[in-house]
């Protein structure tokens, strides 16, 4: 009998894997993988401030991430096969759930048989989730992350994965030149300039530095390069969880 519930199973252990890798990032953190560390230029006596990553990102955190991510993608060919038994028709191994850059790809994989037995509706609504909806943002669209990263996880390697810091934000407060601040949003990867103070105006002078960042581990590769690893992984099993599966309810009532 078609159900949803192996599809759902999917998607409950995906954010399993999900809880596991903010355990193993709060592991991670407490002990203190990077820091920032003042160096002074010897032509110009400026302070420049560098990032440094102490500790690399444990290869758990890849591999964990990577578990996620194929369970969140194989829930989707789970759907597929469910939809065919919805409309009482028989499954082969040439059903799954197509995710496409062009409209002409999508009908190739409709050509391979990805979709038959599917109902009329049903292969509608998997057209409609198609990435090629978003225009040129459709290499970043939800399905097309979820999918590039399962096919890099699956056939190439592991996930890259690094630490950085976002968010900096530099005081710099001098004896004569005053009050200087100095922020950015980017990601600030092992040594990386995270500041850089304005140059003294004598010998001698004296130069308070303030600062703060936030670090995180992010995605080294495109299509999520700089993005927050937990954060991008929680918008992907929200997306399939509260978008695609109940876009297919209707079809198992």
């Amino acid at each position: 009998m078609a159900s949803l519930v192996s599809v759902r199973q999917k998607v409950v252990r995906a954010k399993e894997h999900l809880q596991a890798l903010e355990a193993e990032a709060l592991r991670y953190f407490a002990h203190q993988p990077g820091e920032v560390v003042a160096e002074e230029e010897p032509e110009t006596y400026r302070i420049v401030l560098k990032f440094n990553a102490k500790t690399p990102v444990p290869v758990s955190f890849p591999l964990i991430l990577g578990d996620s991510i194929q369970n969140l993608r194989s829930s989707l060919d789970y759907l597929v096969w469910e939809l065919v038994l919805a409309a009482n028709a028989t499954p082969d191994n040439q059903n799954m759930f197509p995710i496409c850059g062009t409209q002409e790809a999508f009908q190739s994989q409709i050509a391979r048989h990805r979709l038959r037995g599917v109902s009329v509706d049903a292969v509608a609504e998997v057209e409609r989730l198609q990435p090629y909806h978003y225009g040129q943002r459709w290499e970043t669209s939800p399905i097309q992350v979820l999918d590039t990263f399962c096919n890099i996880n699956k056939h190439r390697r592991l996930l890259l994965t690094v630490l950085a810091a976002h968010a900096a934000r530099t005081e710099f407060l001098s004896s004569e030149s005053g009050h200087h601040v100095h922020s950015t949003l980017s990601p600030s990867y092992d040594g990386a300039e995270v500041a850089v103070s304005p140059k003294p105006s004598r010998a001698g002078e004296i130069m308070e530095v303030k600062g703060k960042c936030f670090l995180f581990i992010t995605f080294d590769e495109r299509p999520a390069k700089g993005i927050e690893v937990s954060s991008c992984l929680f918008q992907l099993w929200n997306f399939v969880d509260k978008v695609v599966v109940p876009k297919f309810e209707r079809f198992f009532a």
